[in-house]
């Protein structure tokens, strides 16, 4: 009798109940593998982008060392389960849980020379879009001046970005005709 309770406990603390729902190891198991590779990832990207993940995102590289505790935690205490069925096992504290999962941010710059059409304090840089940008790796690597006819020499801007993750290219011409719509992609080349 007492074993057998001793090991339906066991079942609810690492799968749940007998539909594998409710708060349990695994289920936290996961929950903290997702958060410490998101923030693998954003370590990624601000190395990528220059910065010291060590004075930049200091929350982040806490929070990065308590999930790791916590998966080794729950980790050793499925590998003493595996050993010991009849053990008694408390969950560990894990506050990250709580904290949500970390996520890429970005500030967007507005130009003070460029007034735009309804004279406001400058226009938003969206091509390509700041966040999707800054996850893709892709930066501004060339500029360009377009001469597209005689009435507009210099009517526009070739923009070139690379994508760093995979190295390909992405051409867009941003015209100050107000006949164009400008903004079109000229070309893209695969890496």
């Amino acid at each position: 009798g007492a074993a057998f309770n001793t090991i339906a406990a066991n079942r609810r603390y690492f799968v749940g109940g007998f539909s594998g729902t409710g708060e349990n190891v695994l289920a936290s198991l996961e929950q903290l593998n997702s958060l410490y590779n998101t923030g693998i990832a954003l370590q990624d990207l601000y190395s990528f982008w220059g910065y010291d993940i060590n004075t930049f995102d200091r929350k982040l590289i806490d929070t990065m060392a308590i999930t790791l505790g916590s998966i080794n935690a729950l980790t050793d205490q499925i590998n003493t389960y595996l050993a010991a069925p009849l053990s008694t096992f408390v969950a560990p504290s894990m506050p990250e849980l709580d904290y949500g999962l970390p996520q890429a941010t970005s500030h967007y710059a507005y130009s003070e020379v460029y007034k735009g059409a309804n004279g406001n304090s400058g226009q938003q840089f969206s091509s390509p879009q700041a966040t999707a940008a800054m996850e893709t790796k892709t930066y501004l690597s060339k500029v360009g001046i377009v001469c597209k006819n005689n009435n507009y020499p210099l009517d526009a801007m070739a923009l070139t970005y690379t994508n760093g993750g995979t190295g390909e290219t992405t051409e867009v011409d941003i015209s100050d005709d107000p006949n164009d719509s400008g903004g079109s992609i000229v070309s893209s080349t695969p890496a």
